[in-house]
């Protein structure tokens, strides 16, 4: 998941129709969906063990995302319970938040674009969008973080 504003220089009036939804979607989820976030990379053991002390907390707590963050006509209900039954039964869910903690030190490199020549991105790279995707950039903004090499976006 890339996650960094939109450099200044970047002119918004030239995107698409279609990326003008994928940068209204991904405002919205950040102004009213991104709490899990801020607690996984603050917190990861706090919300991870409370939530992994009950069946009903993490059937909760993964469910909403999935709803929220997937097309609700595809989502079988017996995915998430398996998904559910796989992290309590395992007792995975405390670790399997610390990549929010662990990813935090990335974070100030994405937030400003690249200048004068110099990107955060030293490697070729790659980006894909799908529907319901929570953070989607236009290939003209993901281009200013390094060689971008590959932009696939779907329509939603």
């Amino acid at each position: 998941m890339f996650v960094s504003p939109i450099p200044p220089e970047v002119d918004k009036s030239a995107f698409s129709e279609h990326e003008k939804r994928m940068l209204k979607r991904m405002e919205e989820t950040r102004a009213t969906g991104f709490g899990y976030f801020m607690l996984q990379s603050t917190k990861p053991f706090t919300i991870g063990y409370a939530v992994a002390s009950s069946p009903l907390a993490v059937l909760t707590y993964i469910g909403e995302k999935i709803y929220s963050w997937s097309d609700p006509d595809l989502v079988d209900p017996q995915d998430i319970l398996d998904t559910v039954a796989l992290y309590y039964l395992s007792g995975s869910f405390p670790t399997s938040v610390m990549i929010y903690y662990a990813s935090r030190k990335e974070f100030p490199a994405f937030q400003l674009p690249a200048s004068e020549g110099k990107f955060p991105l030293k490697n070729k790279f790659g980006f894909s969008a799908f529907p319901y995707e929570l953070t989607c950039y236009p290939k003209v903004v993901l281009a200013t973080y390094g060689p971008l090499v590959y932009h696939k976006g779907v329509s939603f």
